[in-house]
């Protein structure tokens, strides 16, 4: 198993209070318990930490994508795997992971002999089966989703996690939660750090949202068992819950941006559900991933032509920022325009070339 893992600057334990330590650390140090809680179990299911060591920025590859840490983990088969990932003792401290990592991947490697790429099936999955590496993940979590729930206490039966909307710290918060047979999605719009600290204190969902304004929040609800589908990407944060309401089918999307939390949510629906979840997934198309980006490179060449083109100091200077505008001249302002027109559409070019993904995951039928 090949682990790429973007650790928080400070580690997030409000899923797992009983786990955090006295005063803040840091992910990174969040994840070294994680590591020194885990290897006896590894090591005990047959299993080896072949390769652990800090990232960087890549070499050859996107430049706005980083991967602190890189973990290279060897199991002698997939039943020793699922051994150690079902392991009761080893799950009751996996909160020091979620709280350190805010995005990760996981790839299943099959290892090749003798130097021979064919003598191994590129993709480890069951003989006969098209699916996708998302839903082989998720399978795997599946599995061990059961042996999760017999190390949870009372305090620890609901999904509760938070996100900044735009990941952008004291902005809008979504509060996205499972409890009592319910979805709740949240979004509070101010005083969001003290909010978002009253949930991670352990204060009951119910109790932060009486205490809220109505011009402040603006809240989601249903039953769990309305729901039909959930889909995010990995482009943006958002996550969009599909679910039945009387004759209609509405849609609520909410934040999720942690890839760990997004895994925990897909357990959560499926123990509160008793049935599994059907995983799909499609290439977004270019206007999805960069329409914002297409849009500014054509605003930005518009406006230039315009500007250029209709020169007239004397109406430039009646409108807002046209000081500046005749500050910098038309050939400075052409120059702003290609520039802006550049950065939008290497932008575009650069979202474009990560060939995005939707996953969808539909509930299916009951589980056994």
């Amino acid at each position: 198993m090949l682990n790429l893992l973007r650790l928080r600057e400070t580690a997030d334990y409000a899923n797992n209070p009983e786990l955090a330590p006295e005063s803040p650390v840091s992910g990174r140090a969040a994840f070294q318990k994680y590591i020194d809680h885990t290897l006896p179990f590894l090591t005990a299911s047959s299993g080896e930490l072949l390769l652990l060591g800090n990232g960087g920025p890549f070499f050859i590859g996107p430049t706005d994508e980083q991967w602190d840490v890189v973990m290279l983990v060897k199991q002698s088969s997939l039943d020793s795997f699922m051994a150690f990932a079902s392991n009761s003792e080893y799950l009751a401290g996996i909160g020091h992971r979620t709280a350190a990592v805010l995005d990760s991947r996981l790839l299943p490697i099959v290892e090749c002999q003798n130097g021979d790429i064919t003598s191994a099936p590129v993709d480890p999955q069951p003989a006969g089966e098209s699916v996708s590496a998302e839903t082989v993940s998720f399978r795997l979590l599946g599995m061990f989703s059961a042996a999760a729930r017999q190390t949870m206490t009372d305090s620890q039966s609901r999904f509760l996690c938070t996100s900044y909307v735009g990941e952008q710290p004291l902005g809008p918060l979504s509060i996205n939660a499972i409890e009592n047979g319910n979805v709740r999605v949240v979004t509070v719009l101010y005083d969001t750090e003290n909010i978002r600290a009253q949930l991670h204190a352990g204060t009951p969902l119910d109790g932060v949202v009486a205490s809220l304004k109505a011009i402040q929040h603006s809240e989601t609800s249903f039953p769990i068992a309305q729901l039909k589908q959930v889909v995010w990407n990995d482009f943006l944060s958002d996550v969009v819950f599909t679910y039945d309401a009387g004759s209609r089918t509405k849609r609520t999307t909410s934040q999720i941006v942690s890839a760990d939390h997004r895994n925990s949510l897909l357990l959560a629906i499926q123990d509160a559900t008793g049935k599994h979840l059907d995983c799909s997934d499609e290439l977004a198309s270019v206007l999805a991933v960069a329409w914002s980006r297409i849009l500014g490179a054509v605003m930005a060449i518009a406006g230039t032509v315009v500007v250029t083109t209709l020169w007239d100091p004397a109406r430039i200077g009646r409108v807002r920022f046209g000081q500046i505008a005749l500050l910098l001249g038309r050939e400075g302002c052409a120059v702003v325009g290609a520039v802006i027109f550049a950065g939008c559409s290497v932008s575009a070019w650069r979202a474009i070339r990560k060939r995005s993904r939707y996953y969808t995951y539909t509930i299916g039928e009951q589980g056994g």
